[in-house]
């Protein structure tokens, strides 16, 4: 074997005994942090709580390309806010992909709970109540933060202790019932004006309700002032 044919065959083995240029993968920690930066943005200029991100874990045998340009995210659509929400991300170089990241949000803050059972119908005082912290982001039926807002309320359904207290578990105790007689009120450039009614439907302090005027017969919308009372805006 002549030494020209010799170089020609070590030149091909060398060839096939070198290793094949693998392409770089995207950083799969890369990808989780685009993912948690992105939902960690919606909430930087909140007081909303304490804010807790845990991005998943993406599939270990998930290879993409390694992305020459910034990750892009965004929102998945029709995905509402909560404690589990899925991130998409990006890259817009190259081959271009895109995938999902779910992520858990938490948001601690303090809220009203129950300090105790309460039966169905109780009218609320400062000793149902109290305040402790708790993740609100799976709350979704919302819950409440300001004593006032409780006093005075009253239950629709029975608590347990230590149980979330949400808006649509408390009605305003009602101040007028329908067809009751109330005094309405009405101010006449500078004069206060007293007739009598009757309500035509339950109403509590503060909201609107229909009353029929005892004399004239003639139904008007009033706000109730207080219990038995309305008022007429002429």
């Amino acid at each position: 074997m002549n030494q020209s044919m010799l170089r020609r065959l070590l030149s091909i083995g060398l060839f096939l005994c070198t290793p094949m240029a693998v392409a770089e993968s995207e950083s799969h920690e890369r990808i989780r942090e685009a993912a948690g930066k992105h939902v960690q943005a919606q909430y930087r200029d909140t007081n909303e709580g304490k804010i807790g991100i845990q991005v998943g874990r993406l599939d270990r045998r998930l290879r993409l390309p390694k992305c020459d340009t910034a990750l892009e995210t965004f929102a998945s659509a029709g995905k509402r806010k909560g404690a589990k929400q899925t991130v998409g991300v990006r890259c817009s170089s190259g081959q271009g992909w895109s995938l999902y990241v779910p992520v858990r949000l938490s948001i601690r803050k303090k809220i009203l709970v129950a300090s105790r059972e309460i039966s169905r119908g109780s009218t609320l005082t400062a000793d149902d109540f109290q305040l402790e912290e708790r993740d609100i982001a799976a709350l979704h039926k919302g819950y409440l933060e300001d004593p006032s807002r409780l006093q005075g309320k009253v239950l629709k359904r029975a608590l347990h202790a230590n149980q979330v207290i949400t808006p649509g578990q408390l009605s305003a105790r009602r101040a007028i019932k329908r067809g009751h007689q109330v005094t309405i009120l009405a101010k006449v450039g500078g004069i206060k004006v007293r007739m009598q009614g009757k309500a035509l439907s339950d109403a509590a302090v503060g909201e609107q309700i229909k009353v029929q005027n005892s004399s004239s017969k003639r139904s008007v919308e009033a706000t109730v002032v207080a219990p038995g009372i309305v008022e007429v805006a002429l």
